[in-house]
């Protein structure tokens, strides 16, 4: 069904997010990398967002 491939597609999201900031905190004895990662989480999550908007609005109705 197609919320079942919304729910897993969240679920993917919630992941790599969660990969990105694991590997920021990980490499905060290497500045040079925790500041690529954290760039990279950056990216994702606005992406993420902005292109999920719809995910995040509630309707009442």
């Amino acid at each position: 069904s197609i919320e079942l491939v919304h729910v897993a597609k969240s679920y993917i999201e919630t992941f790599v997010l969660r990969a990105l900031y694991d590997g920021v905190r990980k490499a905060l004895q290497h500045n040079s990398l925790a500041l690529v990662f954290e760039q990279l989480f950056h990216v994702f999550a606005i992406h993420t967002l902005r292109n999920q908007a719809a995910d995040f609005i509630r309707v009442n109705r």
